[in-house]
């Protein structure tokens, strides 16, 4: 508080009686504001940090002031900013973290709406990388802002620097997509938070977070697991490693509900709730314009559903962020840390999961 009235000294705001200093008006923007004031950068730092400590100091009597430090200083890569993207690249902003890299090559579609935050009237047919930017910037004018509108590929990753970051978040829900995103974030030493299947699931209180090692009931998550035993080196359920084409990749008594298998260091988001067997698929109602006919009829989605997915994966990213223990975990399980460009993985039989 005497830092944030200091602060409103400088810029010579009179606050109305009974105000106080929770919105002090002229701090709204940092140095945003006060860059048009032609103050010294020195100043412009000082009444900065006192608008940021007023917007984030919750996180520090939450976490405590040295991982609130280290959330200051983050940078994020959000791979995917449709329905579980989007809530967690909001939510990480508003938990303070100095960067974020938004990645996704669509636009807005108004089909969106149930369950994408920057889907509004006003945005629909933008691309959803830019519309979540200017939505993070006007939350938290701190934040620095990338936007990378392209697919995620064994093309694209190599070029994205995944080194310089802190986490990624992966939000895809193509499952060759996640392989390559798995892979080339192990292979260049970053924490990795990777989504699960939100789709046809209604039940917020059932998502869960944990190894994708030991995760069950989530297809998409099975599926991409089960590639990466087969065709990438990543070990078995029993902590062996199998070439590929060699046998069963789960060995026989291992890896099953009551024996946890050996966790990779990959933290997931996924449900215990079952999909739902419910489908019903429109494509729009006659007469209907054309933005009305369905972007994305596959799955049935809800908005607390998918939020809730999205929250408990920027929960789990601030948590690497402030104490990563999936590097250890990685090098105990000893996966492979090479990414190959040009390494075209066999599909075999992935369908089935693992």
């Amino acid at each position: 508080a005497a830092a944030a009235a200091a602060a409103a000294a400088l810029l010579g705001l009179v606050l109305a009686p009974g105000a106080g200093l929770g919105r002090p008006p002229a701090l709204a923007r940092g140095r945003v504001a006060t860059t048009r004031l032609g103050m010294s950068t020195a100043v412009q730092d000082e009444v900065g940090d006192a608008d940021y400590e007023l917007r984030y100091a919750a996180l520090g009597r939450l976490y405590g002031a040295p991982a609130a430090a280290r959330l200051r200083d983050a940078r994020v890569l959000v791979i995917g900013v449709g329905g579980v993207g989007s809530w967690a690249a909001e939510a990480l902003a508003r938990s303070g973290v100095a960067a974020l890299t938004l990645m996704d090559f669509d636009d807005i579609c108004v089909s969106n709406t149930n369950r994408q935050v920057h889907a509004l009237t006003s945005t629909v047919g933008r691309l959803k990388v830019d519309a979540l930017a200017e939505r993070l910037r006007d939350a938290n004018p701190h934040v620095a802002i990338d936007t990378v509108p392209d697919f995620a590929s064994r093309d694209t990753l190599p070029g994205l620097g995944l080194g310089g970051y802190d986490c990624v978040l992966d939000a895809v829900d193509s499952m060759e997509d996640k392989v390559d995103i798995v892979r080339a974030c192990v292979a260049a030493g970053v924490p990795l938070v990777v989504a699960g299947a939100a789709g046809d699931r209604a039940d917020p209180t059932k998502v869960r977070v944990g190894d994708i090692a030991n995760v069950r009931g989530d297809k998409l998550l099975g599926r991409v697991r089960k590639r990466l035993r087969q065709s990438h080196g990543f070990p078995r359920a029993n902590g062996e490693v199998k070439a590929r084409g060699e046998g069963a990749q789960i060995a026989p008594g291992k890896g099953k509900k009551n024996k946890p298998a050996v966790e990779w260091g990959v933290a997931t988001v996924y449900s215990l709730e079952a999909a739902s067997p419910v489908k019903v698929c429109s494509a729009g109602a006659p007469g209907a314009p054309p933005q009305a006919q369905s972007c994305d009829a596959t799955f049935g989605t809800a908005c607390f559903a998918v939020g809730a997915f999205g929250f408990a994966a920027a929960a789990t990213v601030v948590d690497e962020i402030i104490g990563s223990k999936s590097l250890k975990q990685r090098k105990k399980a000893g996966l492979p840390t090479v990414f190959e460009c040009d390494d075209v993985a066999s599909v075999g039989d992935v369908a089935a999961g693992a």
